[in-house]
This record gives structure tokens, C-alpha cells and sequence, in this order.
């Protein structure tokens, strides 16, 4: 099961728990655009690629960390499959 891209259009999305779900394939970027996202868990999927570029960082969420991002204050995307050389520090947040 891929996640939808659309979830990224959801102009009022604030939580998003979608843990243990068995999804696959790559983490949309789209998704990144929910500009009001405070909370996302993907926890437990089969997520797998690599991390968009503008989810690097590590430890706590820097302040006006991009524009889309900037109600984000839970990010857990562990137990998943996902590659590339910033995936580690994303996963230790």
C-alpha cells in the first residue's frame, strides 16, 4: 500500500498518525507541504528511499526550519526502511 501524495493538499492537517500500516514505497514529498502539520508518525511502515532533503536535520526541529514545516514539532519516522546518507539523524529526533 503506497501513502497518497494528496495528504499534502489537506490544508487544515495538524496530526497525522499513521503508524503500523504496512505502507511501501517512498515517503511523498508532498507531504511536507501540510503547512500546518504539528505532528507526523510513520512509525512501523515499510517506508523506504530516502528522506527529502528538506527533512535534514537532527536532534530538535530548528526554528523556521522551512516555511511548510513550521508547526512541525513531532517527527517519527522509525522502524521503516529508508536509505541515504541524513535518514539516521532524521530517525533520532
Amino acid at each position: 500500500m503506497f501513502m497518497s501524495p494528496v495528504l499534502g493538499s489537506l490544508s487544515e492537517l495538524r496530526h497525522l498518525n499513521l503508524r503500523n500500516n504496512m505502507f511501501t514505497g517512498e515517503l511523498p514529498y508532498e507531504l511536507f507541504r501540510a503547512d500546518k502539520l504539528q505532528s507526523l508518525v510513520l512509525y512501523g511502515n515499510s517506508l523506504s528511499g530516502s528522506v527529502p532533503n528538506e527533512v535534514n536535520f537532527s536532534g530538535v526541529i530548528p526554528d523556521g526550519f522551512g516555511s511548510s514545516l513550521g508547526f512541525l514539532e513531532k517527527l517519527d519516522l522509525s522502524f521503516n526502511r529508508f536509505s541515504g546518507a541524513h535518514s539516521a539523524s532524521c530517525l533520532q529526533l
